[in-house]
């Protein structure tokens, strides 16, 4: 088998999405890597999300719009009808970069094994810039560490770990992210940013999604100094954090702080020894 020509299969998750869709589906599209299968599962969308995907129609493998059961219930959907050796699931207002599927195919060329490979993400406020880079690191105990946009798990790590806990609203990709460490499913880094999302995203900075995560972190670590970790890092160091953020953009202006933020993230989070090269 060419493991270079390995079909890749692309989920966008979408519900009431029309703001940002067209620019998700043609940055698939776009890509310089063709063997892609791309699906899109529908929540039942009432306003021009619709419209969207059937003037695209015939580009994209599958899609369907009915009543879900959640954001996770959607993905297992598109993941129980997805074909392609690996698997990466795409928000509906996220892109990719244009070689974001060639680096993949590459790295999983250079692997030859079921794992999860992974790479950064830009983080975008709502005029559309870069508020901040988000690096992607395996320290889990903290939280989800590790962009799910960004993440290509191959097909027999859903077959050994499950697929997401609809339990959860807001942090079954965290439980999953949890399951693949406790199974030592191993984990490839690309050093670099394949995916930018919008910090408008119902994860991102919800109350409900921490209380989900502390959920699932007391379940796994729990009075472990992992556990502790978790609840120093999302409960103080976070808060902190933005607070800091706040002021710098209040001082020194929204530019000069995503440098300042970007530089700080290289330094502290860069991917270290743990990780599979």
């Amino acid at each position: 088998m060419n493991m270079s020509k390995s079909k890749i299969s692309v989920i966008t998750v979408v519900f009431n999405g029309e703001k940002y869709l067209e620019q998700t589906i043609k940055s698939v599209l776009d890509q310089t890597y063709k063997n892609v299968e791309y699906l899109i599962i529908d929540g039942g969308s009432t306003d021009g999300t619709l419209a969207i995907i059937k003037r695209y129609e015939s580009q994209i493998d599958y899609w369907v719009s009915e009543l879900d059961n959640g954001i996770f219930d959607a993905m297992n959907k598109g993941i129980a009808r997805a074909s392609g050796e690996l698997i990466n699931l795409l928000n509906a207002d996220d892109f990719l970069e244009p070689d974001t599927l060639e680096s993949v195919a590459e790295r999983y060329h250079s692997i030859n094994q079921p794992c999860v490979i992974y790479g950064h993400a830009s983080a975008l406020d709502d005029k559309n810039q870069v508020a901040a880079e988000m690096y992607s690191h395996p320290k889990y105990w903290r939280g989800m560490t590790i962009n799910h946009q960004s993440m290509f798990v191959h097909k027999e790590v859903y077959q050994s770990v499950g697929l997401y806990d609809t339990q959860y609203r807001y942090a079954g990709d965290y439980d999953f992210l949890v399951r693949t460490f406790r199974q030592n499913i191993p984990y490839f880094i690309i050093d670099k940013v394949m995916v930018h999302y919008r910090l408008s995203g119902q994860s991102t900075n919800n109350p409900e999604c921490v209380r989900e995560s502390n959920i699932i972190n007391k379940q796994y670590f729990g009075h472990s100094m992992a556990r502790q970790k978790f609840l120093l890092y999302n409960y103080v160091w976070q808060p902190l954090k933005f607070s800091v953020r706040s002021f710098l953009y209040r001082t020194v202006g929204a530019k000069r702080s995503r440098k300042i933020m970007a530089l700080y993230k290289r330094w502290v989070q860069k991917p270290k020894a743990i990780i599979k090269s």
